[in-house]
């Protein structure tokens, strides 16, 4: 290679390498530029629109409540309640995911699974063998409780006298 043509061929070279990097990941028309004087303004990046399923199994589960209890004189441990709540008690998601929930009642009252805020709510399950599934996209961030959707009447064995403590979150987080 001639003297002359040294000069030539590296400054082309260091021009092509320089675009290439300007191109960068938003491809060769490169990000969005000012328009006017320093030139026309490009393309504008578009972030891609993320979704995802999500999908959750819960179910009303029970704890039983020990406590001493006097027996013939004697101090002993014995049930003497019960408390139920959704297990898990926290689902978390992103804005966007499609959210698909399935909820058991293996409980022996009628209960639901719902999400006030959202208009989110299975309806009735029956006792010991209930299940629904409920589906919704998650489209505002925030912190939305769920909740038995069943109110407490024992006459009808509907829900438990524990009703207020069958809460969890659904936690919807930005992305």
């Amino acid at each position: 290679m001639s003297g002359h043509l040294r000069p030539l061929v590296i400054a082309a070279l260091a021009v092509s390498l320089t675009a290439a990097a300007c191109a960068g990941p938003a491809g060769p028309a490169g990000p969005a530029g000012p328009a006017g004087p320093a030139g026309p303004a490009g393309a504008a990046a578009v972030a891609p629109k993320v979704t995802t399923d999500r999908e959750f199994e819960i179910k009303l589960g029970e704890a039983q409540i020990v406590g001493d209890v006097v027996k013939d004189g004697k101090t002993v441990e014995e049930v003497i309640g019960d408390n139920h709540r959704w297990e898990p008690g926290v689902l978390v998601v992103f804005v966007g995911d499609k959210v698909k929930i399935t909820a058991t009642n293996p409980r022996k009252h009628e209960h639901s699974f719902a999400i006030p805020s959202l208009k989110v709510d299975t309806g009735p399950m029956v006792a010991r063998t209930g299940k629904k599934t409920v589906e919704f996209t998650a489209d505002k961030a925030g912190i939305y409780p769920f909740q038995c959707g069943v109110d407490y009447n024992a006459a009808k064995g509907a829900c438990d006298a524990d009703h207020g403590s069958m809460t969890g979150q659904l936690i919807v987080l930005a992305r």
